[in-house]
C-alpha cells in the first residue's frame, strides 16, 4: 500500500473508532500511525502524500481531543459516584446511630 493510501486507510480509521469510543482499537491504530511515521521518516514525500499525512495529523489531533472530552466526562461520572457514596455512608451512619439509640431506648 502506499503512503497515500495507507495514510488515508488511517485517517478514516482514526475518526471511526475515535467516534465510537472503541478505545482499545484506538490504540492499535495509534500504533500504526506510529510504525507508518517511522517507516517514511527518511523518504522523500510526494506532495500528494505530505497533504494525506497533514489530514492524517488532523485526524489524529481529533481522536486526542474525542479521548480528552471523554476521560473528562469519566472523571465527572466519577466524582459523583464518590460523592453518593459519601452520602450514602453517612445516610447508613445515621442508621446504626438510632438504631443503637432505640435498642438502647428499648433496654431501659
Amino acid at each position: 500500500m502506499t503512503i497515500l493510501a495507507t495514510a488515508e486507510a488511517l485517517s478514516s480509521e482514526l475518526e471511526s473508532v475515535s467516534q465510537s469510543k472503541d478505545w482499545p482499537r484506538l490504540l492499535l491504530v495509534d500504533e500504526r500511525v506510529a510504525h507508518l511515521l517511522v517507516s517514511i521518516a527518511k523518504q522523500k514525500v510526494s506532495s500528494d502524500s505530505v497533504q494525506s499525512l497533514k489530514l492524517l495529523q488532523q485526524s489524529h489531533q481529533r481522536a486526542i481531543q474525542r479521548c480528552q472530552a471523554y476521560q473528562q466526562v469519566l472523571k465527572a461520572d466519577m466524582e459523583q459516584m464518590r460523592n453518593r457514596q459519601e452520602g450514602i455512608s453517612a445516610y447508613a451512619a445515621t442508621a446504626i446511630r438510632a438504631y443503637h439509640d432505640m435498642a438502647q431506648e428499648e433496654g431501659r
